[in-house]
């Protein structure tokens, strides 16, 4: 799966696989201008490294993605923006998938706050 969203106001591309989650920066005006592409690394993390979605009632069309982490005192948690709701949806099947089906056979708790 590969969807464009926004990670605070800088438009990004969530690429999922079967066992990762990665956050890319395409360089479109370069595109335009030379006809090649940039990517940017930006971040990435396994799937099994999710704990929950963070969904949120006021604001269909925003989403998180909440890692475990050793550290107690730390929130390690991804928020996104998408323009639509489908981007939203798109994300959840793209994770939920390999993490219910390969990786821990139990449904991925949400977390759904107003």
């Amino acid at each position: 799966m590969r969807t464009l969203c926004l990670l605070g106001k800088a438009p990004i591309t969530v690429l999922c696989t079967n066992t990762h989650i990665v956050m890319v920066k395409e360089d479109y005006q370069r595109v335009l201008r030379t006809g090649e592409s940039t990517v940017t690394y930006i971040d990435s993390k396994p799937i099994s490294a999710i704990s929950c979605l963070v969904a949120y009632q006021q604001d269909p069309s925003s989403v998180g993605v909440k890692f475990f982490d050793e550290d107690p005192d730390c929130i390690n948690q991804w928020d996104f923006y998408f323009e639509t709701v489908d981007g939203v949806a798109l994300l959840a099947q793209a994770v939920r998938k390999p993490w219910e089906t390969l990786i821990f056979h139990v449904p991925l708790n949400v977390e759904l706050y107003p």
